[in-house]
C-alpha cells in the first residue's frame, strides 16, 4: 500500500526530499537537471545569524540554512554593473586629484621657503642660501591623503565627489587657508593650463572646494585641513587662544581625522573580502534611493557588511548570499535600542557607530529590512534593487487559492534496498 510521507521519515528520506525539492524549484526557475546550483549547492547559504540550535532537529545543519536562488547573484551583479563608473570617469577623477596634489605640494614648498627666509633674516643670515631640505621641521603642510569612496575605489557612476584631507603641523588657521586659496590658482594654471579649476574657500567647513571638468565629467574635490593637535582636550584658556589665532572649526577637523582612521581600517580589514566592494556599492545606492536608509552613512555600511562576511562560519563568495545576510542582520534588530549595535573599532572605548540614530529611525530601518527580506524570500529581489528581472526570473505569486504540494511515498522496497521507498514530488495544483 501507499501511505503519506512528510519530512520526518528519517535523515535519508529528508535528504532525498531536499534534493527532489531543489530539482522542482530549480525547474520552476528554468534550470535543467545538470545545473550546478542543484542539490546540495542549491541549498548553500550562510549559517543562521544566531548559530545552530540542536532543538531544531536532526535534519537541520549549518550548511542548509535556507534555499538560495542562483538568479539573485545575477541580479546583484547586474545592479553593480549599472553603478560602476565608466573608465573615462575614473580617469577624470584621477587626473583632477593628481593635479591638486601637485599644486598642494608646490604651495607647501613655497610656504616653507618663506618661513625659512623669514627665520634667516631674523638671524641676519643671507636669505639667498636657504636650503629648505634642512628645515623640514618647519613645514606647515605635511601631506595630503585620500579618504572616502575614492580612496576605497568605490565611486558610483555619475557621482565624482572626492574627499581629501590635508595634514598640518600646527592647528590650521583661517590665515593659512586664505594664503593657500590665493596661491592655488597660479599653481593650477602652471601645471594644467588647458583645464579650468574653480576654487571656493569655505572657512566654516575648515577647507575649500575645487571643481573641474575633464572629458565632460565634472569632478568635485572637498579639501579639509586638520592636525593631530586638534584632539587635545580643550580648556577655557585654549579655547580663547584658538579663537584669537583664528583656528578653524574643531568639529570639522575631528571628522577629517576620523575619516583617516576609517580609511586605514578599511585597507587593513576589508580589502580582500569576497564581493565587498560590489555589495558596498549596492547598499550605498540603496541608501541614496530610500529615504529611510539615508541615515546609514558609508562608515556604518562598511562596518555592517564587514561583520556580516567575517562572522559567517563558512566562506561567503556569492553576492546574493552576502546581500541577503546583511538584510537579515538589519531585520533581526541589530539597530534597535538595547541590541548590540555596531561597535566602532576606530574609537577609544565601546562606542556605537550608530549612536546618532533616533529610536524612530532604528525602528523604520528594521521594519524596512524585514519587508525587503520577505521580498527576497518570494523572489522579488528586483524590487529591492530597482532593476529589471531577467525573463527566466519567476517570482512567487499569491492568489486567492492556496498552493499545496502533495508528496507521496511509493511502494516500500521499490528501487531502494533499505525499504524506505522513494519520495516523489507531484506537480503543484490548486484545490477547487
Amino acid at each position: 500500500g501507499k501511505r503519506r510521507g512528510g519530512r520526518g521519515g528519517g535523515d535519508n528520506n529528508l535528504q532525498r526530499l531536499r534534493q527532489q525539492e531543489a530539482v522542482a524549484i530549480a525547474k520552476l526557475h528554468g534550470h535543467d537537471d545538470g545545473d550546478p546550483y542543484l542539490y546540495d549547492d542549491y541549498y548553500r547559504g550562510g549559517p543562521p545569524l544566531f548559530g545552530y540550535n540542536p532543538e531544531w532537529g536532526p535534519g537541520w545543519d549549518e550548511s542548509h540554512s535556507f534555499l538560495r536562488n542562483p538568479l539573485d547573484d545575477k541580479l546583484v551583479s547586474s545592479k553593480h554593473g549599472q553603478l560602476y563608473p565608466q573608465d573615462t570617469e575614473l580617469n577624470a577623477a584621477q587626473t583632477v586629484v593628481e593635479t591638486i596634489e601637485k599644486a598642494l605640494k608646490s604651495v607647501s614648498d613655497d610656504l616653507l621657503m618663506e618661513k625659512c627666509k623669514l627665520i634667516a633674516a631674523e638671524k641676519g643670515e643671507d636669505t639667498s642660501d636657504v636650503d629648505i631640505a634642512k628645515d623640514e621641521s618647519l613645514r606647515q603642510l605635511k601631506g595630503v591623503m585620500r579618504v572616502g569612496t575614492f580612496a576605497r575605489g568605490m565611486l558610483l557612476k555619475g557621482q565624482l565627489n572626492i574627499d581629501l584631507v590635508l595634514m598640518c603641523t600646527a592647528k590650521p588657521t583661517k590665515d593659512l587657508l586664505h594664503e593657500m586659496y590665493e596661491q592655488l590658482p597660479a599653481k593650477f594654471a602652471k601645471n594644467c593650463p588647458d583645464q579650468i579649476y574653480h576654487i571656493t574657500c569655505e572657512p566654516r567647513k575648515a577647507g575649500m572646494t575645487v571643481v573641474s571638468s575633464v572629458d565632460d565629467h565634472t569632478v568635485t574635490v572637498n579639501l579639509v585641513l586638520t592636525s593631530t593637535l586638534m584632539r587635545e582636550d580643550q580648556t577655557p584658556e585654549s579655547i580663547e587662544a584658538d579663537s584669537k589665532a583664528g583656528v578653524l572649526d574643531r568639529s570639522c577637523c575631528l571628522v577629517a581625522l576620523a575619516a583617516l582612521r576609517h580609511t586605514k581600517w578599511f585597507q587593513a580589514m576589508c580589502q580582500g573580502l569576497p564581493s565587498f566592494s560590489l555589495i558596498m556599492r549596492v547598499f550605498v545606492d540603496l541608501a541614496q534611493r530610500h529615504p529611510v536608509w539615508r541615515v546609514l552613512d558609508t562608515w556604518m555600511l562598511e562596518l555592517l557588511i564587514q561583520k556580516c562576511i567575517v562572522s559567517a562560519n563558512q566562506e561567503f563568495t556569492r553576492p546574493g548570499d552576502i546581500f541577503r545576510r546583511v538584510i537579515e542582520c538589519i531585520a533581526s534588530g541589530i539597530f534597535l535600542p538595547g541590541c548590540s549595535g555596531l561597535y566602532d573599532p576606530c574609537e577609544k572605548g565601546a562606542v556605537d557607530a550608530a549612536l546618532a540614530l533616533t529610536a524612530q529611525e532604528r525602528a523604520d530601518l528594521t521594519l524596512t529590512a524585514q519587508h525587503y527580506l520577505r521580498l527576497i524570500a518570494f523572489n522579488q529581489l528586483h524590487l529591492v534593487l530597482d532593476v529589471t528581472p531577467p525573463e527566466n526570473y519567476a517570482p512567487y505569486t499569491l492568489g486567492k487559492k492556496d498552493w499545496n504540494r502533495e508528496m507521496e511515498e511509493v511502494d516500500e522496497g521499490e528501487g531502494n534496498e533499505d525499504g524506505a521507498g522513494e519520495l516523489a514530488v507531484k506537480k503543484m495544483k490548486t484545490e477547487s
